[in-house]
């Protein structure tokens, strides 16, 4: 089964999204999606790898914009934005609207060192060939670790 089967959208869709707006915190928004999605989310993390500054800036940006604090950054399964799966786009943006960052764990991973985020080599070569300032080689690790 892939993850976009896993991820369809069950049959009480209106009653759990109903449902996510009446808690309290993000925590309980955040144990709610564990709930009924158990590994959706593969890894939280804090902060982007000073080596890719533009995400933090894109990231600090979106948060100026929506009027929050930056979070922290959710790397996940692949899913896809369609109508069989609103519910899962619907927790996205209730994590993005409250500051959180929202990457598949196949773009994204920590820093085998300090466990900041780095993109896989894939999106390192995108960057580069959109002339991002990147470091020289790709690695799995942060250039200064």
């Amino acid at each position: 089964m892939s993850d976009t089967d896993t991820y369809q959208d069950p049959e009480n869709i209106e009653e759990i999204v109903k449902d996510i707006f009446k808690q309290k915190t993000i925590k309980d928004i955040y144990d709610m999606l564990n709930k009924i999605f158990p590994d959706f989310i593969v890894n939280v993390l804090t902060t982007f790898s000073g080596d890719y500054p533009h995400f933090d800036q894109n990231w600090a940006g979106m948060c100026i914009a929506l009027k929050v604090n930056k979070a922290q950054i959710m790397l996940v399964k692949n899913y896809v934005e369609d109508d069989n799966h609103l519910l899962l786009k619907t927790f996205c943006e209730v994590f993005t609207q409250a500051g959180f960052v929202i990457r598949r764990y196949t773009e994204f991973f920590p820093c085998s060192v300090c466990n900041k985020v780095l993109p896989n080599e894939f999106a390192y070569n995108k960057l580069k060939e959109l002339n991002i300032k990147v470091p020289e080689k790709w690695d799995t690790k942060c250039s200064n670790c």
